[in-house]
């Protein structure tokens, strides 16, 4: 779509003998620095006074509290987006930069942005901050698994009902997992409730939040096994460590490993939600992880 206004402009341009140019100007220049996460930088600038004027964006990377820049990344802000086309009028102005943080030295940075026209750069207002996941080493299994069942399951209990969703609780002080709730991307209910084993501890795992969306996945919304990805069911992991299908148990709910991700490596595990605000408010956080004991 883009392509296709720009040629439209220039073939309109050229019937009247001249292709007009609309250097940018600081003043007509407008855009934010939104977010950086495990794989990206993200933001958009745009050019108030020309939509089919796309700029190219320097982001420039330091290690939190310094001024010594460690890289500059480059990118062109003609990613589309739903919510620019309905702020602004054009959509082609997103951009996404891909980093790998890895490579960079240190654990914390600071990121600043500019948009580049023909007339110069002009920094976006914005000062945004990534700190990478640090991984842990996991524990020793342990020794012997846990049997779990409803019927020895109480608020006080070291052990508790294991179902394929969330767990709530009864009025009659049991806890049951009726896992199912409505709503887009949670799985369909199982025909009945049943019980599982923890099996071997894996140890302690970080773990983070993705769902479809643009910003966690590209907008892709099949699972690297070819699923469709289920709120309280899919996880995408490392494949060497947890083979696809691997069932897992994280803070008392089953999840299959059904995806994988660039930034997902060792000992963490990525929890897929039905939306991108409960994706991230999961955050990052620290659950030790156990195998399924298959019956």
């Amino acid at each position: 779509m883009f392509s296709s206004k720009k040629l439209l402009a220039i073939a309109a341009a050229s019937l009247l003998g001249t292709v007009f140019a609309f250097p940018a100007s600081a003043e007509t220049i407008s855009g934010q620095l939104e977010d950086a996460d495990q794989n990206s930088i993200v933001g958009w600038v745009w050019d108030t006074e020309d939509y089919n004027h796309i700029l190219n964006v320097e982001l420039h990377i330091y290690p939190a509290g310094s001024e010594k820049e460690i890289v500059t990344l480059t990118t062109k802000a003609d990613y589309y987006r739903d919510d620019l086309q309905t702020s602004i009028g054009d959509g082609y102005h997103g951009f996404t930069c891909p980093v790998d943080w890895d490579a960079l030295e240190g654990n914390d940075f600071s990121i600043t942005a500019y948009a580049v026209s023909e007339t110069g750069k002009t920094a976006l207002p914005e000062i945004i901050s990534y700190k990478k996941i640090s991984l842990v080493e996991p524990r020793k299994a342990k020794s012997q698994t846990e049997i779990l069942k409803p019927s020895q399951t109480t608020a006080t209990d070291s052990q508790s009902t294991v179902l394929s969703g969330s767990v709530g609780s009864s009025g009659s002080g049991q806890t049951t997992a009726p896992y199912w709730q409505s709503g887009p991307g949670v799985p369909k209910p199982m025909p009945a409730e049943k019980s599982v084993e923890k099996g071997q501890s894996l140890g302690l795992f970080i773990t983070s939040g993705y769902c479809t969306c643009e910003l966690c996945s590209s907008g892709e919304n099949i699972t690297f096994g070819g699923t469709v990805p289920q709120a309280n069911h899919t996880v995408s992991a490392d494949l060497d460590l947890l083979p696809l299908n691997t069932k897992i148990i994280i803070n008392d709910i089953v999840y299959t490993v059904e995806d994988k991700g660039s930034s997902v490596a060792g000992n963490h595990i990525d929890i897929y939600y039905a939306s991108h605000e409960e994706a991230v408010a999961h955050g990052v956080q620290e659950a030790e992880v156990f195998l399924v004991k298959e019956p």
